[in-house]
């Protein structure tokens, strides 16, 4: 007998999501991979969402540049100044805080809006101040050598090799952070953090990693929950709609932490509200849907300090429910929601939503269709 939606929100117990018949598998269903890697570089929700995503990452880098920097000065000239204090930085010293120290909500920490950068700028446009920083780095040399022996625990035979030898020039010749994707899909997220660091990503599933290979990413076979990673080997660790496939979602959220550096940050983006759960949820295999205050004590239980949690995609909450909320009352199911779309429109969507940026520079939502959480390993 299948689950009722509201037996799965009752069914939430110790931190952990329940499922009282056969649980499904990790990985979405067969068909999913083959749309998703068709859509996600057209589809406006691909598109917005990683605009949304492009302006917290833009800031993580910049912090965790500005550490390194930091770490080698401190090493080359001694004592170096001491950075803001806490209620000018942010949680922990961090540079993450709301422009102008505006807060909505119960988690009220966000990200500094730097001078001369305004919110709708991409990081594309923005390689030669991320430069400077990943000039001063002396530590860059080390880092390499660990990205070429990778230290993982995987079977060789699991991990990228064809045209990569190489590693694909997306990541090797790339200086900056060392980022993991877990849970990397069909690659469309990969290859934008590639734009941020040394990328790599890891899924459990064969068909997602068959196609990222196509496309000359590094990724690795291996479960979120037991990530073939010693640790403490990167400076960015995502899990982006990918946490809430999980059985035991805080497993999957230790071992993020487990294997992110001291000082690092974990990037976390999962679906929002019980009450949106819908087609594309059945087949992605989704386990839950979650609130903010649900993720953020996941987070913290998992070992994370979290500095920013907030709502996104408020745009299109509305749409969206009413779509769900059609489709659950006539029963019409379709393959994907992905493939309910006006492709014409997906250019007009996509920067409506990737707007919502300009507004998460200086304010948390209350309400969305997803949450996004920044967190660092202290």
């Amino acid at each position: 007998m299948a689950v009722t939606h509201t037996e799965k929100e009752e069914s939430i117990h110790d931190s952990r999501f329940t499922i009282h018949q056969a649980k499904p598998p990790k990985e979405m269903q067969a068909h999913t991979y083959a749309i998703m890697n068709r859509v996600e570089d057209s589809h406006w929700w691909f598109v917005g969402r990683r605009a949304i995503l492009e302006s917290f990452l833009r800031r993580i880098v910049k912090e965790v540049s500005s550490q390194k920097s930091e770490v080698s000065e401190e090493i080359g000239a001694g004592p170096v100044p001491a950075r803001a204090s806490s209620e000018e930085a942010g949680p922990a010293g961090s540079g993450f805080q709301l422009s102008g120290s505006k807060t909505v909500g119960d988690v009220g920490f966000g990200i500094v809006a730097r001078d001369g950068e305004g919110p709708d700028s991409r990081y594309r446009n923005s390689q030669a101040d991320l430069s400077t920083h990943h000039s001063s780095r002396s530590t860059e040399a080390d880092l390499s050598t660990q990205h070429s022996s990778l230290s993982t625990k995987a079977d060789p035979s699991t991990q990228h090799s064809s045209p990569s030898t190489q590693h694909s020039s997306l990541v090797t010749h790339r200086s900056g952070p060392r980022i993991l994707d877990v849970g990397c899909g069909t690659g469309a997220n990969l290859e934008m953090l590639s734009e941020f660091g040394e990328a790599e990503g890891v899924d459990v599933s064969d068909e997602a990693l068959t196609i990222c290979k196509s496309k000359g990413l590094a990724v690795h076979k291996g479960l979120a929950e037991e990530l073939p990673f010693e640790d403490e080997l990167f400076d960015i660790v995502t899990g982006l709609d990918v946490i809430e496939h999980l059985d035991d979602d805080i497993a999957g959220l230790r071992e993020i932490c487990r294997v992110t550096k001291k000082g690092g940050y974990a990037l976390v983006f999962v679906p929002a509200f019980m009450w949106l759960w819908g087609v594309q949820d059945d087949v992605s295999n989704h386990r839950i849907r979650y609130t903010r205050k649900q993720i953020v004590a996941r987070m913290e239980k998992a070992g994370f300090t979290v500095e920013r949690a907030t709502y996104a995609n408020i745009t299109f909450l509305l749409p969206i429910f009413a779509g769900r909320l059609i489709m659950r009352l006539t029963g019409i199911k379709p393959e994907s929601e992905n493939n309910v779309n006006v492709s014409a429109l997906n250019g007009f969507f996509g920067k409506i939503l990737g707007s919502e940026r300009h507004f998460l520079e200086h304010f948390n939502f209350p309400i969305g269709v997803s949450v996004v959480v920044v967190a660092r390993k202290i």
